[in-house]
């Protein structure tokens, strides 16, 4: 395990290392001037050269990768003495339009977002889950085609229609539900939960289908091997069956599509941000582009990609524990 392990953890640095580089070149050799969006249209030369030089666009582009590239691992300076500006580790750039490091605005937004994309995840996961496992253990019958039926049919609204339905039925109307708002985890857990529980609905509503779908697939295919009827056949429960037969194998394919939408979820989730009026990553994301603030686009960039990366990982090595033939490419 420990050598599948550092293979996965060199080939995620490698990966890492070629994403900094070519979002990098994307976003600062494009045709746009930092220091005009910066200072304004009618800014001096003397104005321009000037923040060119503080942001360090007055070198190579190598040397400013390699500026980036430290500033990642290690922490960087902005300027010199005595007005430079010190970014600590991890710093992904300086925003002059926030006048703030990137890094402390994407920590300030990634608690929104994370607190939404978890609860949402666990509530379309379990659902999902769920919905597929019974309708399997009911193939063919009417209860199967109900479930997988409503399920579809719940998902092909789109998201914003979905999220303004339910705002205004189950909060508006009904009051079934509080107004959404977001409330720091560590100052109310009560209202923090209260809060989300429309974004989670909402985002169930559109991604539960999808792991009923595969869940319904794998245990339907799981549930008919040699070794469940085998078991059945012993005179084991279905309850036994379902969990330790069926799931350990019917769950592989669920727990890839999971790992990696869990990670796009984190900045992801701007249409339920701009319909609930939460501020997290993607409204970040969103104002940065109108603006043209580059560092701010990058950092979220970047970050979704780190997410992507360790879900990634984390997703082979649950691959690896439920079919321990990954770790052996397959010769086991």
């Amino acid at each position: 395990m420990w050598k599948y392990l550092l293979s996965r953890l060199a080939a995620m640095a490698a990966t890492l290392l070629v994403i900094c580089a070519v979002v990098f070149v994307i976003f600062y050799v494009f045709p746009t001037s930092p220091a005009e969006s910066i200072c304004g249209k009618g800014c001096s030369p003397g104005s321009i050269r000037a923040i060119n030089h503080t942001l360090g666009l007055d070198k190579s582009l190598y040397a400013q990768f390699g500026d980036y590239l430290k500033g990642v691992f290690a922490g960087r300076t902005y300027g010199t003495a005595p007005h430079e500006l010190h970014c600590a580790f991890p710093c992904l750039g300086f925003s002059y339009q926030s006048n703030a490091t990137v890094t402390s605005l994407l920590w300030d937004r990634l608690a929104v977002s994370a607190s939404i994309a978890v609860g949402a995840s666990v509530l379309f996961l379990v659902s999902g889950v769920l919905i597929g496992t019974v309708a399997s253990l009911y193939r063919g019958t009417r209860l199967d085609r109900w479930l997988m039926g409503g399920s579809l049919a719940a998902s092909a609204s789109p998201t914003f229609l979905t999220a303004i339905v339910l705002l205004f039925l189950l909060s508006g109307k009904l009051h079934i539900l509080p107004s959404p708002h977001y409330v720091a985890f560590a100052d109310s857990p009560a209202a923090w939960f209260q809060g989300l529980l429309l974004p989670w609905v909402t985002l169930a509503f559109a991604n539960a289908a999808h792991y009923a779908r595969y869940t319904r697939g794998s245990m339907v295919e799981s549930m008919s091997q040699d070794y469940v009827r085998t078991a059945r056949a012993k005179g084991a429960g279905m309850l036994r069956l379902v969990t330790k037969h069926g799931m350990r194998a019917g769950l592989t394919p669920v727990v890839t599509v999971f790992g990696l939408q869990f990670a796009g979820l984190m900045g992801g989730t701007i249409i339920v941000e701009t319909v609930f009026g939460f501020s997290g990553l993607g409204q970040l994301f969103i104002q940065a582009v109108n603006t043209t603030d580059i560092p701010i686009v990058l950092g979220v960039t970047l970050l979704t990609a780190v997410l992507v990366l360790v879900a990634n990982l984390v997703v082979d090595l649950l691959y690896a524990v439920l079919n321990p033939r990954a770790r052996s490419g397959g010769n086991a």
